[in-house]
């Protein structure tokens, strides 16, 4: 279990790579319907992909390790454009509590889904939490003029 979890965040590793590359290519609020999207995609094939066998398994957590690193530059980036230069650093400190201190209730969450339901429903909600990311990511796309 480790050495997969170890393996999740080093594929992270060229997820960030190629989210931080791609954020100076395509507009961030693109990369964070595509990220979260494809993390959606992710969490509902999840469990039917992982029955099949170890190879599946390991090339899903290879997937989610990748997308779910790559999304990271994308959201940075999106809240340095978005934000006014004096309230940059407390736009990044409510980005990161949002990361980090409601990120953290995610385990709370997840065993309270496997308490009261089964993996399906676990993984259903997390799909429609990266799916409420996407529509997000789809509003900003809709209300930021395009450049001139």
């Amino acid at each position: 279990e480790l050495f997969v979890y170890a393996g999740l965040l080093t594929v992270g590793v060229f997820g960030q790579y190629v989210g931080g590359k791609l954020t100076d290519r395509i507009r961030t609020e693109r990369g964070i319907v595509a990220g979260f999207g494809a993390l959606a995609v992710i969490a509902i094939a999840f469990l039917p992909v992982a029955n099949l066998g170890v190879g599946p398994l390991l090339a899903i957590c290879a997937l989610l390790g990748f997308f779910l690193f790559m999304v990271q530059p994308f959201y940075q980036a999106t809240v340095a454009e978005y934000t006014p230069a004096g309230l940059r650093g407390l736009s990044y400190g409510f980005t990161y509590l949002g990361v980090f201190g409601v990120g953290a209730l995610g385990g709370a969450i997840a065993g309270y889904i496997l308490t009261v339901a089964d993996s399906t429903a676990l993984f259903a909600v997390l799909a429609g939490f990266a799916a409420a990311a996407t529509l997000l990511g789809v509003t900003l796309l809709r209300r930021r003029p395009t450049p001139a």
